[in-house]
Parts: structure tokens; sequence; C-alpha cells
């Protein structure tokens, strides 16, 4: 084989190995399950002025925010689902969809910025609603460590001297991290008093109860304790204002109070 014919298959073989090392992998999808919250727990009936009925009040008082305020976030995230992400250039991915949700058409684009140790997502959408026309305004914004850590903070529009601005709501942070119990927490960003308020959830290791939930009141600067347990229903929840000391108080199987020392 002549010293001509080997230079050129090994250059053949440089050139094959050097694009596949340089092959764009795309970033994951975010998560679409990162805006649910489960209340339907607190949803069960109970006697009045019970332990269990102040505890479902308390979380049930995010169910708004959690649930109806985020309904377009959560459909536009839920239809990335169906596409691809296309490489544009240096580490930027784009997706560009158009989603129907509750009568009116979305024009949506998710853009996936590869960093060295996370992935940067921005969400636009654009829209004609009534007499307002919006376009690409900034709905999702979100940082993605790994499967470690998660931070999205989602906007919505509202009219700022006579101009629709993108206004920051809520913020979503997760930690799944081995050296943490993993929880998901959700703070009001809306001006006014409930704002920096916010609702954290973790799961129970080693515990009579399966679930933590801390809601914390800014202006009071009140903790909400709440445990409990999906499947027997026990729970308990303390609330220094509420009760006036720091003491736990429980509910049984039929969301009934019992004194904690039984529990």
């Amino acid at each position: 084989m002549s010293f001509l014919l080997k230079t050129s298959i090994i250059v053949f073989f440089l050139f094959v190995y050097s694009c596949k090392t340089k092959e764009k992998i795309p970033p994951n999808k975010p998560n679409k399950e990162i805006i649910n919250f489960d209340f339907s727990f607190f949803e069960s009936n109970s006697q009045d002025n019970s332990n269990f009925t102040f505890a479902a009040s308390e979380i049930l008082g995010w169910k708004n925010l959690l649930t109806d305020s985020l309904s377009l976030h959560k459909k536009m995230l839920e239809e990335t689902q169906a596409y691809k992400f296309e490489f544009q250039k240096d580490n930027i991915w784009l997706i560009d969809f158009i989603f129907n949700f509750k009568d009116n058409n979305y024009d949506a684009k998710l853009i996936g910025i590869v960093n060295q140790d996370s992935v940067m997502y921005k969400g636009f959408l654009s829209y004609i609603k009534g007499l307002d026309t919006i376009t690409d305004m900034l709905f999702v914004n979100g940082k993605v460590y790994g499967n470690k850590k998660e931070e999205w903070k989602f906007n919505k529009p509202e009219r700022i001297d006579e101009i629709i601005k993108p206004v920051h709501f809520i913020t979503i942070n997760t930690d799944k991290s081995s050296l943490n119990i993993p929880f998901v927490k959700f703070t009001d960003n809306q001006p006014g008093e409930n704002n920096l308020n916010y609702i954290l959830k973790k799961e129970l290791i080693n515990s009579s109860y399966k679930l933590f939930i801390d809601v914390f009141n800014k202006g009071s600067d009140n903790n909400t304790i709440i445990k409990w347990h999906q499947t027997n229903k026990i729970g308990r929840v303390k609330d220094l204002i509420h009760f006036g000391n720091e003491n736990w108080y429980c509910w049984d199987e039929n969301l009934t109070d019992v004194n904690c020392e039984d529990k």
C-alpha cells in the first residue's frame, strides 16, 4: 500500500471520527410535571373547625395560583413533548410550534441554551386575544442543572402604562440532589401582601408520615407545618399564630381531631 493511500485512509477516518465527536446532542425537554401540585387529599370532606380543615385551608389557599394562573404555561410545556429540538447555532436549540388553548391559538417558541453544567430555557408566546396582540412575550424562563436542581420563573401579561409587559409572578425551585431530601418550592412573586410567600413540599423518610408541607406567610413571618400520610390519611399540623403555641395538632384516618400522643 502506497504512502499516499495510507495517508488518505488515515485522513478519512480522522474526518469521520471528528464528525462523530462533534455530533450535536439536543437538551432534554422541560419536565411538564414541574407545575403540577396535587391538592386532591386536602379537598376531602371533614368536620368544621378541625385540625385537618385548618391545614387544608392553608394549602388550598394556593390552588388558584398553582392551577388556574399557570394553566397556559402548563399547556405550553405539555405541547413541547410532541416536537423535537432543532439545532440553530453554537449551543442554541429551538422548538417552534402552534397550539390551541381555550379556543385561542398560540405561536410558541422554546429555546434551549446548553451550557457546561446546565441548560437554560426560554419560552415565548405570540397571540391575539381581544384587542391585544402579544408578540414573542417571555412566558417561561428556566435553568436546569442536570437531573438535580431546577429553577423556573413564570411570567404573565399585564398592562403597564398602556403597554402589555411580561410580569414575573411565580418561581418554582426543585432540588433532587443526593445531599438533600427532594423538594419542590413555589414562591409567590406578585407585588403586594403575598409577595415572597411560599409553599414547600417534600417526601419524608423513616417517618409515620410520608409527606411534608411548609406554608410560609411573609407578612406575618409565620410558618404552617403539615405532615400527613396519603394512604391511611393520618396527619398533623402546627402553627404558632393559629394555635397560640408550637405544639402539634393531629387528625386520624377519619380526619377527626385526636390527641397527638395517640399518634
